[in-house]
């Protein structure tokens, strides 16, 4: 061989053989990428294409997701590390592997999927990422049953090997656990599991905070309504005081059809924890005025945080809905709130359900970055959101009548600030995909 053409065949392999020694070390640059691998090297042979194709197709937007709300590269990889080792094992079959999964099994209308990522828009920095999750059956895809739930939601967040979430206690989870639940299920349903809580989480800076969300269940069990069963929970937690105003006031206007969706709290100390109860109303009262009456308890609630949250409601809603009036009532919408029993107050939030909204979800995207770049609320991205949003989910047909991706989006106001909470449906059986 010539000494030239040997010259440039050495020169030719040694540049392959740089860049390929460049990709290694960029795609283990990337924190999703590395605790991917942290993961995969003890991850049992039977589950690694299940965890490869959940992280391909949900944990690389959780990781854009971490990298937009400025999360640095190490918090990045240890959320993205809980994710893969704590979370993927409970999310039931892929898929690929359980093609013939027909029937809708979350709790969430029309969003087929074990987990729903949350994004919250406050224009803080790190924002915060958050999920819940439904946690199904290794091999069916089904619902476990809820011994088997309460099991598996203490094996994600309670120290162990791995990560964990941080400030682990069950003192609140423990007794919503023993007043919310029908713990004698299996009289009157058999073998069927019926859902009956539900985990969450939050992916912080500096670690996970675990959520736990209840059902009433003991409700339809015992012949007791709803919020009779979360008022001897309440009873419990010592929120008696802070309860009070928000179930008198619901008593005394039965008329807004009140019914009780589910309470949550988190799992970490009692002295800084909150109890959160989430209620639905009459589709018949789903008019900004009384949206607004019931947010504020017909204007009980007098703290600067509950007008602020319901000025911000009612902006983003003529934004939402132009040309309605503010006592004209939306069809088919079926608003939702949440009360936050704290220490000393009860901060309301405001909830419109985005999946009953007429447009789709580019609309839902562009009315969000209208909305902060209207008010001058949030940063770049917030008042980019739909560039952000349409980035993430490219494949996605976002312009389908009716939002297949957003869910819900959450008003409030905490620590003076106007906090947007945007809930999306990462819909792994590919009904949203083009």
């Amino acid at each position: 061989m010539p000494a030239g053409l040997l010259l440039s065949s050495v020169t030719g392999i040694a540049a392959l053989m740089v860049v390929l020694v460049l990709f290694v070390i960029t795609w283990f640059l990337s924190p999703a990428n590395l605790a991917l691998a942290e993961v995969v090297l003890h991850t049992p042979p039977r589950y690694l294409r299940r965890t490869l194709w959940w992280h391909r197709n949900i944990g690389r937007k959780l990781d854009q997701m971490l990298q937009l709300s400025q999360l640095g590269t190490a918090s990045r990889r240890r959320n993205l590390r809980f994710f893969l080792e704590r979370l993927v094992p409970h999310f039931g079959p892929s898929p690929p592997e359980f093609a013939l999964l027909a029937n809708d099994t979350s709790y969430r209308p029309i969003v087929r999927t074990p987990i729903e990522l949350i994004w919250v828009l406050d224009g803080k920095r790190p924002m915060s990422v958050r999920f819940s999750m439904e946690m199904l059956d290794d091999c069916t895809g089904r619902p476990l049953s809820v011994e088997q739930f309460a099991a598996a939601t203490r094996g994600v967040f309670a120290p162990g090997t791995g990560e964990s979430a941080k400030d682990y206690d069950s003192t609140w989870p423990d007794i919503c656990y023993s007043t919310m639940l029908d713990h004698e299920w299996r009289k009157r349903s058999g073998d069927v599991n019926k859902i009956q809580f539900f985990p969450g989480g939050e992916f912080g800076p500096d670690g996970i905070t675990g959520k736990l969300y209840y059902y009433p269940a003991r409700a339809a069990a015992t012949g007791l309504h709803g919020f009779d069963v979360i008022g001897a929970c309440v009873s419990r937690l010592g929120l008696t005081e802070q309860w009070a105003p928000v179930i008198d006031f619901l008593r005394a206007n039965p008329h807004y059809g009140a019914t009780p969706d589910f309470v949550g709290v988190e799992a970490v100390a009692p002295q800084r924890n909150r109890f959160k109860v989430y209620v639905r109303i009459s589709s018949d009262y789903s008019s900004l005025n009384e949206i607004s009456r019931i947010a504020t308890l017909d204007g009980g609630l007098r703290h600067p945080a509950v007008a602020e949250t319901v000025l911000s409601f009612a902006r983003f809603w003529h934004l939402m809905y132009p040309g309605r009036r503010d006592d004209e009532v939306v069809p088919s919408l079926r608003p939702a709130g949440r009360m936050g029993l704290g220490r000393k107050e009860v901060v309301p939030k405001i909830y419109i359900p985005a999946y009953r909204f007429e447009g789709n979800d580019e609309h839902v995207a562009r009315v969000i970055t209208q909305y902060h770049r209207i008010y001058d609320q949030g940063g770049e991205l917030e008042k980019n959101y739909e560039t952000h949003f349409k980035r993430i989910f490219t494949g996605y047909n976002l312009q389908q009548k009716l939002p297949l991706i957003h869910t819900y989006i959450g008003m409030a106001t905490k620590n003076n600030t106007t906090q947007m909470t945007v809930y999306l449906a990462l819909d792994p059986f590919g009904v949203a995909k083009t």
